[in-house]
């Protein structure tokens, strides 16, 4: 993981301290702060890249997030502390996610990944140099793009959830090199056309890489669902050969499952499509 830099802003020295020291014991930058107001003062020329907050004795942080992320020139992942806080009064807060206390050094690390992974994605979607255009019911990159900054923006100001669901041919470069550069980019246009056909038809799906795409999941009916959907999709795609149909090599398909706007990762799938259609 990118080292980032992170500040602490905690009344509570032996909490702040515990949070830097495990921080920097992964190889990022952290600095402590007990006074809120010279905190947020300082973003605007000293920005960072994730902030552990703990708004007491302030009853709502609401506020005080809506004023960090006004002095910040570019989005910074909150993680709000506070004895039994849980997601949910994190999310409505207008932060990513919540550490209850006490908390454990492992709780640290799952945070700051979580955090690089969400803003590793909002940077590559908002990477101008780089677009798909849209067709055959896959949206432009950039369109996406504006779709997941909207999610972001729904979890804060309506505590809704949102999930992006990431397809991508791992083995592109490798068919490239042992069968054609004919063959992998049909096998990731097939695998294109293979999703737009089992999606729902409410669910958007973009290109968002050279043989990557994604499906934003929004306002799921019951809890499971997202992850439901990710299994659904992997064991549809581990039986579909007609995305071999262009190749020699077995085609491998990974896909990412991640909840908005914590960056969590709640599924992972492995997969490799191994008959070739005849």
């Amino acid at each position: 993981m990118t080292a980032m830099k992170i500040l602490i802003i905690d009344r509570d020295d032996s909490a702040a301290n515990l949070v830097k020291a495990r921080l920097e014991q992964a190889g990022h930058k952290a600095a402590v702060s007990a006074a809120k107001s010279d905190a947020i003062d300082n973003l605007a020329s000293q920005p960072v890249d994730v902030i552990f907050l703990d708004p007491s004795p302030l009853n709502n942080a609401r506020q005080l997030i809506i004023s960090i992320r006004r002095k910040l020139p570019t989005y910074t992942y909150v993680v709000l502390m506070g004895t039994e806080m849980t997601q949910r009064d994190a999310v409505a807060a207008g932060a990513n996610a919540a550490l209850p206390k006490p908390f454990s050094s492992q709780q640290i690390v799952t945070h700051v990944e979580n955090a690089g992974r969400l803003l590793q994605i909002m940077r590559r979607l908002n990477n101008p140099d780089e677009d798909f255009p849209s067709g055959g019911g896959v949206i432009a990159k950039s369109a996406f793009c504006q779709l997941f900054l909207s999610a972001i923006d729904r979890a804060d100001r309506y505590t809704e959830q949102a999930f992006v669901m990431f397809m991508s041919l791992r083995n592109y470069n490798q068919i490239k090199v042992n069968d054609s550069d004919y063959a992998a980019d049909t096998a990731a246009a097939t695998l294109a056309r293979q999703l737009s056909r089992i999606r729902r038809q409410s669910d958007i799906l973009a290109q968002t890489g050279k043989h990557e795409y994604a499906l934003l999941l929004q306002r799921p009916n019951y809890p499971t669902e997202p992850v439901e959907a990710a299994m659904r999709f992997a064991d549809t795609l581990s039986g579909n050969n007609e995305i071999r149909a262009s190749t020699r090599e077995p085609v491998d398909i990974l896909i990412d499952l991640v909840e908005v706007p914590s960056g969590n990762l709640l599924a992972c799938h492995e997969l490799t499509v191994h008959e070739k259609a005849a």
